[in-house]
């Protein structure tokens, strides 16, 4: 029997993290958590992010192995290499600056700059990518979310539905009596006709549920007064 696919769990994901920062690779990782490397590459791939990343002036190509000195006509540090020299931008003073390009970790797997020894001894590459365990369980849960907003048929059709659900509440009709007298014209279960009436499509709205109109407000106790012994 196929295993039932499920979304990744906040405990995979921080399982998926730890390995990346230990170099692992994503089949190793994929076998600790009893997945697919392509669900853990798809995962790390969907919900990496961009780190805050402030570069350096010395952004240059060559700023790891660079020994001119001397390049700018007025010199703040004389006979210091100009690589390490924050006074000013080498795009506007050495005639051999040259952009960096782009990280081979991060146009192939493992996509993310989690492991890499360079982040302990520093690294001047824009658009560094790191997968979070925490941040990526947000995102996979925002866009849950989102994918049940809105109504997820043809608008002609939605109309059509919109309008049966109206005409059935104004006559007294429960969600539940609508869904099975306007199966093939509404199509939807009564659960979805309450979060569209919920929701306000097509101009429902909670006045128009008799059971919710009538439901009495539930009653509260006051609030105890004050005692010496309770001050």
């Amino acid at each position: 029997m196929d295993k039932h696919y499920s979304q990744l769990t906040l405990k995979e994901r921080k399982e998926i993290e730890a390995g990346l920062d230990r170099g692992d690779s994503f089949r190793g990782i994929a076998s600790l958590i009893g997945r697919q490397p392509s669900t853990v590459s798809r995962e790390v791939r969907e919900n990496r992010h961009v780190r805050a990343y402030k570069a350096r002036r010395s952004a240059c190509r060559g700023r790891n192995w660079c020994k001119r000195v001397g390049v700018c006509a007025e010199c703040v540090r004389e006979g210091a290499y100009c690589a390490g020299c924050d006074a000013r931008d080498c795009r506007d003073e050495c005639p051999t600056y040259a952009d960096q390009v782009a990280c081979d970790v991060l146009v192939g797997a493992p996509w993310v700059c989690n492991g890499c020894r360079k982040n302990r001894y520093g690294c001047n590459r824009p658009n560094r990518y790191v997968y979070d365990a925490e941040v990526a369980q947000k995102a996979s849960d925002e866009r849950r979310s989102d994918s049940r907003k809105g109504i997820d048929m043809p608008g002609e059709k939605a109309e059509v539905a919109l309008a049966h659900i109206k005409d059935g509440l104004s006559r007294g009709l429960s969600p539940y009596e609508i869904s099975v007298l306007y199966e093939d014209v509404v199509g939807v279960h009564r659960s979805t006709i309450y979060r569209w009436v919920d929701a306000g499509y097509g101009g429902l709205t909670n006045l128009e549920l008799e059971r919710k109109v009538g439901f009495k407000p539930r009653d509260r106790k006051a609030p105890r007064k004050p005692t010496p012994h309770s001050c």
